[in-house]
């Protein structure tokens, strides 16, 4: 399908509009619209008058039946709510879809034309095609359908709204333009705008002077008066407004919608006015009191709704325009017997796609899957093809593109396929781009975040704005070997300081100081383009929460040398038995003691040792085993080819040992020591940089949540756990998780049961206070194990699941 809305074509539809009496600034050109974690991209949105009245899509010349184009239509009118949608190649007759129903092929229409589609003419007043005035700055995107949303409901007659708008995305200015509609247009009488100090309530009465209206600022002598805009300050609110008769107030406007309780009597007082509520993020009380969100909106939506300059040299088109997007196959269980019809084939994961954009085809896994799933297209890979991981580190987008080498192959859930469709492209020129910075930094803006990483959804990738060259590729040209430097970080990043970041800060003075935080969100998004975080940032922020916490005490004691030396150890130590225990878990419970009878014994001796040697010795047997059998697969294959256990084995020996069995060295001597083997150490941390794909959580629950089935886990990522939800497909609940245990996900959702080596001790000994806690050694039917939040030693329960797991392979 060729992209039929480049930028001669979107002219002259533009063209018409304006001639139709559109005004300019009421055409928004290819608009960015945050539908929960997706971004969409319309080619136009109209707004009459500041609100959302239709959205533009351009179709192929000639096309006929329900195109591709259409369904786009449908998804982005569901996204903006009651808007008109219109269809059209360019020319008359246009496709109108109002909302809920299709009507004859019509010319361009004129804004006042559209208000019967939309129902704006059945009541006398209607706020919304009321003329706007301008209190500031215009109103974006977001804001305008804040807006929308707001005035529906009213003139639908919903007497309590809730809006959830981050501090800093414009909430006074959304509340003041609403407040100018509904009163200029008579279809409220007078309001009373309560704010949260004296200050705040002096601004609010400046920013009110164009409307025109009587206001004042009440005061505890104010009385009853007549004035149309009242503003009061919430500390005196019930001194100022005196009790009067229902009506007197028939609009009400509160940001400060979680002070619920302060609230109440005034909502008693008026029971029958239109009460908007502001909230600067969701709170449980404010939607008891004001009902759930009509509108929600955050830093980053707000941020990632804005524009992105297209650099010199390039033209943007969206992704799905010219490229499928398909998510992979879940590998389940069930597709595992050869007698259900089933067949073995290559699967490519997301930790097959290497940093430099190699799919490593010697980790591929042979997976078997129903002989339907094998013949799907849907799943099957081609050379060409370009690989994105869900999951990526915020440092840099992994792509990878599928060698012609591979053979017969599918490809997992934890990737997202891009597959060229038109001529527009090549795969090339795709790839090119989204190994740039300035993908990186789109991406960023758009992608919601997990612990640091950031998480790529199918709708994401496919709304997602790429530059091209201007100039089409010819076939026999080879491709750079680094993206232009238009694309490059630098020149990405000057773009957004001169078209947003600089205009926002010499408009400061004028705008509010809730603004502050998105321009202080926007130049910290730069700064990570710019100077991606170092090791040393991401290890506190990212890794898994037992070595993050040992990292995060190495860093603070800087200024001791000698505690840093002992500090150094016990990171390294950290990594060792982490990766000691998900080995050992992953053999106990993941392979067959039939094939692999060797590591039974291994196994137990490691368990019973408090040797680290023979946690090492162990751990090598098992990667040499996944080197050398096919049969043999690790949880985490990125393990197997590492040199993770000779740098522990060399740590141990000339480092942990030598401290161990020496005397005090001289202050001189330990700063020597902490310079040869502190660069080593983070070395070791290097070579498991791949730890944050695999993420240490705890899911408690799952649940229902818009239709999807959901799950809430605390991850214990960085120096704090963090409570995430996601949506998860109802295969991945073939094998639900303890609620009360840790567990490993892999990006394809796999469960790795961590139980007993990490666990939650909560008793006497831990004051009843929950301990993260690891297995350190079994003696006498005693788990030892020591706490991750403060060192001390504990006895662990799980004894009796240890034996039973190691009993598997035989009695000693």
């Amino acid at each position: 399908m060729l992209r039929f809305a480049e930028p001669e074509g979107l002219e002259k539809v533009i063209q018409h509009l304006l001639n139709a009496g559109w005004p300019d600034e009421g055409i928004i050109r290819n608009p960015r619209i945050v539908s929960g974690s997706a971004v969409l991209q319309p080619d136009l949105l109209l707004l009459d008058q500041g609100c959302p009245a239709a959205v533009v899509k351009l179709e192929p010349p000639n096309a006929s039946g329900k195109t591709e184009e259409e369904q786009q239509l449908h998804l982005y009118m569901k996204a903006l709510g009651d808007v008109v949608g219109l269809l059209t190649d360019g020319s008359p007759p246009i496709r109108v879809f109002a909302p809920g129903r299709a009507h004859p092929p019509s010319t361009w229409p004129r804004p006042e034309e559209l208000h019967s589609f939309l129902g704006w003419d059945s009541h006398p007043n209607d706020p919304r095609p009321y003329p706007i005035k301008e209190l500031g700055s215009p109103p974006w995107v977001p804001h305008a359908i804040a807006i929308r949303r707001v005035l529906d409901a009213i003139v639908e007659g919903q007497h309590r709204i809730l809006l959830t708008m981050a501090a800093g995305t414009g909430t006074s200015l959304v509340a003041a333009l609403i407040a100018w509609k509904l009163l200029r247009s008579g279809f409220r009488k007078r309001m009373l705008y309560v704010t949260g100090s004296k200050q705040l309530a002096e601004q609010v009465f400046r920013r009110f002077e164009p409307f025109g209206v009587e206001r004042t600022l009440l005061s505890p002598k104010s009385g009853v008066l007549p004035h149309r805009v009242q503003i009061a300050n919430r500390l005196s609110l019930y001194e100022s407004v005196a009790p009067t008769r229902d009506g007197h107030f028939d609009l009400i406007i509160l940001p400060e919608a979680e002070r619920t309780e302060h609230f109440k009597p005034l909502l008693a007082l008026y029971p029958e006015a239109t009460v908007l509520a502001m909230a600067h993020s969701p709170t449980v009380s404010a939607s008891e009191v004001f009902g759930p969100p009509l509108f929600e909106l955050s830093v980053d939506q707000f941020i990632g709704s804005e524009q992105v300059k297209t650099p010199e040299g390039f033209r943007a088109v969206q992704l799905g325009e010219i490229a499928t997007i398909q998510t992979g196959l879940l590998i389940h269980k069930a597709d595992a017997s050869p007698d259900k019809g089933s067949v073995e084939i290559t699967c490519v994961r997301g930790a097959d796609i290497l940093p430099d954009g190699q799919v490593d085809t010697s980790t591929a896994t042979r997976v078997r899957v129903s002989d339907e799933k094998a013949g799907d297209e849907r799943y099957r890979l081609k050379p060409g093809d370009l690989l994105v991981p869900i999951i990526n580190p915020s440092t840099r987008i992994r792509v990878g593109e599928v060698p012609s080498d591979l053979g017969e192959a599918v490809f997992a859930h934890s990737l997202l396929r891009v597959r060229q469709l038109t001529n527009e492209a090549s795969s090339g020129d795709i790839l090119q781009f989204l190994q740039s910075d300035a993908a990186m930094l789109v991406l960023r803006r758009v992608s919601s975040s997990l612990k640091g990483d950031i998480r790529i959804s199918a709708d994401t990738l496919a709304n997602l704005t790429i530059f091209l060259p201007d100039k089409p590729p010819l076939e026999s040209a080879p491709q750079a070997p680094n993206p232009p430097s238009e694309l490059s970080a630098v020149m990405s990043v000057l773009r957004q300081l001169e078209d947003s970041v600089l205009p926002s800060l010499r408009d400061m003075g004028t705008q509010p100081q809730e603004r502050y935080t998105v321009v202080a969100e926007k130049l910290r998004m730069l700064a990570g383009v710019l100077a991606p975080p170092s090791l040393a940032e991401q290890v506190p922020d990212t890794y898994p929460m037992p070595i993050a916490l040992a990292y995060r005490r190495f860093l603070d004691s800087r200024f001791n040398v000698y505690e840093q030396l002992s500090r150094l150890r016990d990171v390294f130590e950290a990594v060792a038995f982490y990766v000691f225990h998900l080995v050992l878990a992953d053999v106990l419970r993941n392979f067959s003691p039939q094939e692999h009878a060797e590591l039974g014994k291994s196994a137990r001796q490691a368990c019973n040792s408090h040797s680290m040697s023979d946690r090492m010795n162990f751990v090598q047997k098992v990667l040499q085993t996944a080197r050398t059998q096919k049969n043999c697969e690790l949880f985490i294959p990125e393990l197997k080819n590492s040199k993770f256990v000779q740098r522990v084995q060399k740590l141990q020996r000339e480092f942990r040992n030598v401290q161990a069995h020496t005397a005090t060295q001289t202050e001189s001597l330990a700063r020597k020591t902490l310079e040869d083997f502190g660069p080593q150490v983070h070395e070791l941390l290097a070579e498991v940089s791949f730890f944050p794909r695999y993420r240490l959580v705890n899911v408690p629950s799952f649940y229902g949540k818009e239709g999807k089935l959901t799950r809430r886990m605390v991850q214990f990522s960085g120096v704090v756990p963090t409570l995430e939800e996601e949506a998860i497909e109802l295969e991945a609940l073939s094998n639900p998780p303890e609620h009360d245990r840790l567990i490993l996900l892999d990006e394809e959702d796999a469960v790795l049961d961590l139980y007993p080596f990490y666990q939650f001790l909560a008793n006497a000994e831990t004051h009843h206070e929950s301990h993260l806690c690891f297995f350190k050694g079994s003696r006498k039917g005693t788990l030892r194990g020591e706490s991750v939040n403060n060192s001390r030693p504990f006895d662990l329960p799980g004894h009796d699941e240890l034996m039973k797991l190691l009993d598997r392979w035989g009695r000693p």
